[in-house]
């Protein structure tokens, strides 16, 4: 909240006007800018794509603190996955996306083969996750979405995850920003 008071005189009389103004929607477009700028400055500095992920996760995870982010790359094709960044995700799912656990099949959302964010508002219920989802449920995570990462030419790179651990979806505003997600 931004707080204002202003004196002024009407008719020889002191009058104070005081205003009380949501800004909430203006700093968060502040944090986002101030996050594209930072990316921009991690990538241009030469680091290594591992360590760029990682900083830049670790900075959205303190915008959404209740969230947990991670970025997943294809090698090879749509898969397999690598583990790319996501320092609050728990070592035993980095570890199944990064390839280093046997999959016997990759659900739709770990292979990103698809043209679509993913929505999952309860992993303990939801058909994507039957085979895996004790895994995450054992871990707390209770809902997830993925969105495909495309290169400036259309090509999925990877995906970018938010998973939670309360059952949610997340609003339509939220749905419209990671669907526009590219590289």
């Amino acid at each position: 909240l931004e707080f204002r008071r202003v004196l002024f005189r009407s008719g020889g009389r002191p009058v104070i006007v005081s205003i009380l103004r949501d800004v909430t929607e203006r700093k968060r477009a502040e944090e986002l800018l101030a996050w594209e700028k930072s990316a921009l400055e991690l990538i241009a500095s030469s680091g290594s794509l591992g360590e760029v992920l990682e900083k830049l996760i670790r900075s959205l995870d303190r915008q959404a603190p209740a969230a947990v982010c991670a970025v997943d790359l294809l090698v090879g094709g749509s898969t397999p996955q690598r583990h790319g960044g996501g320092p609050g995700l728990p070592p035993a799912c980095s570890r199944l996306l990064d390839g280093t656990m046997p999959l016997d099949a990759n659900p739709d959302c770990l292979t990103a083969e698809g043209d679509r964010h993913l929505v999952v508002g309860e992993i303990g219920s939801d058909p994507l996750w039957a085979e895996y989802r004790e895994l995450p449920t054992e871990h707390g995570l209770r809902s997830c979405s993925w969105t495909p990462l495309r290169g400036s030419e259309g090509k999925v790179l990877g995906t970018f995850s938010i998973s939670f651990h309360e059952p949610r979806r997340p609003s339509d505003r939220k749905s419209t920003r990671l669907n526009s997600s590219h590289v």
